[in-house]
């Protein structure tokens, strides 16, 4: 689990730096899995 937070904060610092509009993305992502997990 800590390794898959490790994984989508360096890739959010990652697309940060890329641009604002795939950190969107990023946070779409992240809470469409939240409910998954939840279950």
């Amino acid at each position: 689990m800590d390794g898959l937070l490790e994984a989508l904060q360096s890739g959010a610092a990652f697309r940060r730096k890329r641009g604002p509009r795939q950190a969107g993305s990023l946070l779409n992502f992240t809470s469409a899995q939240k409910p998954v997990s939840s279950q």
